[in-house]
């Protein structure tokens, strides 16, 4: 689930509706947000196929 950075209210297609924080166009120059099912996608490949990176010293 993902929250506004603001207000800490559940965001509603990238969009807060409590204080209408638009995270589409929040910050110019970096790519739209994912949708939680397709971040969650990209972790299980990523840790299925050894392709994290490991902190230092581990």
């Amino acid at each position: 689930m993902a929250y506004c950075n603001k207000c800490s209210c559940s965001l509603v297609g990238h969009i807060c509706p409590n204080c209408k924080t638009d995270y589409n166009t929040y910050m110019p120059g970096t790519p739209n947000l994912k949708h939680p099912s397709e971040v969650e996608a990209l972790i299980i490949h990523r840790i299925e196929n050894n392709l994290f990176e490991r902190p230092v010293g581990l």
